[in-house]
């Protein structure tokens, strides 16, 4: 096999350069290229080496729009949904802060129509806690309707301690509902911090 030896940095080197061949040092590059390589070098096919354009573009795709959908479409590390606004600092979804499905979908262990059908999912039961907590206490919450399930839940906590009037078997399906949509959200989306 023929190595080349480069005395000096590649933008620099001429025709006129050396090689090393197996301890023998002295003869020109272009000679080395039309004795040993050209013939080589003309016969070889680098067209089967190479993958075509589109499908690279598609596999890209692939890759990071899923990862990118599922982020912008989501959004429930930072709308209040899975923490409350200021019991972390801020989290940028998939640069600063990365959940457990966010971590699945980039490692190929689910697909982007499982990742979108957990986040419509975790959405439904957020909102069946949030009616439920509406429900059971309509005098204190009025025409007020929390964003997420964790601001229903406290406004709900203000007015036992108030002493509302609650509707309980009502209260009783928002608790089954709003603890639903916490053990999903424990299960599929809670992680760390990611570290650099």
């Amino acid at each position: 096999m023929t190595t080349l030896h480069m005395t000096r940095p590649a933008k620099t080197i001429a025709w006129t350069d050396t090689y090393h061949n197996g301890g023998v040092e002295g003869r020109p590059l272009a000679e080395w290229y039309k004795s040993e390589f050209a013939a080589h070098f003309a016969a070889m096919d680098f067209t089967a080496d190479l993958p075509e354009a589109a499908p690279q573009a598609a596999e890209a795709t692939r890759v990071d729009s899923p990862v990118t959908d599922i982020c912008a479409r989501c959004h429930l590390c930072v709308d209040g949904s899975i923490f409350p606004d200021s019991s972390d600092p801020a989290r940028a979804p998939g640069k600063t802060y990365s959940c457990a499905l966010l971590g699945w979908l980039r490692d190929g262990s689910v697909g982007s129509e499982f990742a979108i059908q957990v986040v419509e999912d975790a959405r439904a039961l957020q909102s069946r806690a949030i009616d439920g907590f509406v429900a059971a206490m309509p005098e204190h919450f009025g025409t007020l309707r929390p964003a997420t399930a964790l601001d229903a839940e406290e406004h709900y906590v203000q007015g036992r301690a108030l002493g509302v009037e609650i509707v309980k078997p009502v209260r009783d399906v928002a608790w089954f509902h709003f603890d639903s949509f916490r053990n999903f959200i424990r299960q599929n989306f809670e992680t760390g911090f990611l570290r650099d």
